[in-house]
């Protein structure tokens, strides 16, 4: 079953990227279940966000969260705001080796970083911020049912393409965005992902909506 991320199972969402990314040495698993919560309801606050939610005999089995803007540029404001506040109650990060030295610098000391480039007009596509399935439920073709809806909704807010940074030592998450059709855009990346893209049609809406 498919559902929307919405502010009332946006803790879903979290429990989702917890369970997925529990052994990742990165930000979000040092600033803890807060922060990430804090940068999923920054989706919902706006009406062009959108996210959706997988159950599986009642499991949560994963999510995908993003919306028809580019978001990095005025979302590494809000997680600024975030990450201070993590960092009242966990003061020993400043002095982590692994977190008090780039990762801090780049969320909390510096201005707002810069987004993917894409013209402030252009609202004809969907970004994919975050997706992920929970480990219990890994290898089953749900991270590509997850991307199918993702690229749906996508459509029916009326965006011709789907965008996703992917990083790139992220072998596995490559393979499944270029099984899935996806392409990476010549010359883009941002902040050690690959900007890879890909151009919708109408005939995947209907598809999508069959698998729910």
């Amino acid at each position: 079953r498919l559902a929307p991320v919405t502010p009332e199972r946006l803790d879903d969402a979290v429990a989702a990227h917890q369970a997925a990314y529990a052994r990742n040495r990165n930000l979000s698993h040092y600033l803890g279940p807060a922060f990430v919560r804090t940068t999923f309801q920054f989706f919902c606050e706006r009406e062009d966000g959108y996210g959706i939610l997988l159950y599986v005999s009642g499991a949560l089995a994963g999510f995908v969260i993003g919306g028809s803007f580019d978001p990095f540029a005025a979302l590494n404001s809000y997680r600024k705001r975030a990450a201070v506040r993590a960092l009242a109650v966990r003061p020993w990060l400043w002095g982590h080796p692994r977190v008090g030295g780039r990762l801090i610098a780049r969320t909390v000391r510096s201005g707002p970083a810069g987004d993917l480039g894409l013209p402030q007009a252009d609202t004809g596509f969907g970004l994919i911020y975050s997706i992920a399935v929970v480990p219990a439920w890994s290898g089953q073709g749900f991270g590509r049912r997850l991307m199918s809806a993702f690229e749906a909704e996508t459509l029916a807010r009326g965006g011709a393409r789907v965008i996703i940074p992917i990083g790139t030592k992220n072998a596995a998450s490559l393979r499944m965005a270029e099984h899935q059709g996806y392409q990476a855009i010549a010359d883009a990346e941002y902040d050690g992902n690959l900007i890879l893209q890909k151009h919708l049609s109408i005939g995947m809406r209907e598809r999508a909506h069959k698998g729910q």
